[in-house]
């Protein structure tokens, strides 16, 4: 990779936003890079039409990571179009989470062996460390990060917000893959680049600052540092879209720092989430934000899945991680921020939207609540850390 874009991106990123990209740059391959290509997902069948095209247009290497993979139709889709290229004689790489994807066979995954795909396990439950990252890296020019993972439900159930990424930020999140394949299979990972040239639509965004980061167990949690920072330097507002909310304490005592000092803070968390513990858990946190002078708002209609935050109309960030323990200190995250006012509106008008859609729970919202519930969320806060 040219150093000039790196360099470039550090000349570009405006000055008090410069502390934050030095925060979560712990290592060179977090280091921002500029000239990127960046498409929003928020259609799980377009999302899944493009993955399929781009796996099917590989020449040199696919490299893949979830934590998810259903057997369901989409996903047999993905994993045809996998096996298509490893008997291709590509170099075609899957990482999946054991935990998670303990109702799927090994014959499930030895059928794709047997196609020439290189498929490994990501195996440390016993030590309650789980691999949340969502990557694609496809020849050194196409990537795909974000909220997403491979099944029915997000291709066609649920809304949730993922990226197709093109440029120098591709290399970035393929280094970022090649340590994971090197914990799980102990040998670096290749990832030649075909020099392909990919298509990129007119409606997507150009020459972007992306700065991909990742996160794991026992290091300096800089996604989390990099909340606290915003929460503490963020000068007009700070939105975010999560669908569990079980911040540590550090967090929500920032968050009400946050409010005291005039930060327009607002948070929005499905009504309804895919697991019945999480409901109650992220209402339990409800009463603290709300006297805090946090503004909450909860979507309806179907599961929103997004995990994303924008700032001050010029730093966003899209990515895996939840705002919960979890996702901030236990497990393997992966986030792509961008500094890009443009990326900035087209993410704050739909969080915007999405709450007009919604409702705002206020205090008042918090008294109709019968004992019992009140009694189930408290419940619920102390089991939610263990999902």
């Amino acid at each position: 990779m040219a150093r000039s874009q790196e360099a470039d991106a550090w000349q570009r990123i405006r000055l008090p936003y410069r502390p934050l990209a030095q925060l979560l740059a712990d290592t060179p391959t977090e280091e921002p890079t500029a000239g990127n290509t960046v498409e929003i997902l928020r259609n799980g069948e377009q999302y899944l039409g493009k993955l399929v095209q781009d796996i099917l247009d590989a020449r040199s290497y696919v490299h893949m990571e979830y934590f998810e993979y259903f057997k369901d139709y989409g996903s047999r889709l993905v994993r045809s179009a996998l096996m298509l290229k490893g008997l291709d004689s590509l170099e075609v790489r899957y990482i999946e989470e054991d935990f998670m994807n303990f109702p799927n066979s090994n014959a499930y995954f030895n059928q794709m062996r047997w196609a020439g795909v290189e498929v490994e396990h990501y195996s440390f439950f016993w030590c309650n460390r789980r691999n949340h990252q969502k990557i694609v890296t496809i020849d050194d020019a196409v990537a795909y990060a974000g909220g997403m993972n491979i099944g029915n439900h997000y291709f066609y159930e649920w809304d949730d917000t993922h990226l197709r990424l093109t440029g120098p930020c591709v290399r970035k999140l393929e280094e970022l893959y090649a340590l994971m394949w090197k914990r799980v299979k102990g040998k670096p990972s290749r990832g030649a680049s075909a020099q392909v040239v990919p298509e990129v639509p007119a409606d997507a965004y150009r020459d972007v600052i992306v700065q991909m980061v990742s996160d794991e167990p026992d290091h300096r949690h800089q996604i989390m540092e990099g909340y606290l920072w915003m929460l503490e330097n963020c000068q007009d507002y700070l939105y975010i879209e999560t669908p569990y909310f079980t911040p540590p304490k550090v967090v929500r005592e920032a968050m009400k720092k946050a409010v005291m000092r005039g930060l327009d803070l607002r948070l929005l968390i499905p009504e309804v989430t895919d697991m019945k513990v999480a409901d109650p858990a992220n209402r339990s946190y409800y009463k603290e934000c709300l006297e805090a002078g946090i503004r909450i708002f909860e979507s309806t209609g179907r599961f929103n899945h997004s995990k994303l935050f924008v700032a001050d109309d010029y730093v966003s960030s899209i990515g895996s991680a939840n705002v919960d323990g979890r996702s901030l200190t236990r497990n393997y995250e992966n986030n792509t921020y961008f500094y890009d006012p443009a990326v900035a509106q087209d993410i704050k008008e739909h969080f915007l939207e999405e709450c007009a859609a919604g409702h705002e729970v206020t205090l008042e919202t918090l008294e109709s609540w019968t004992c019992g519930r009140k009694m189930g969320n408290g419940l619920a806060r102390i089991l939610a850390p263990q999902i």
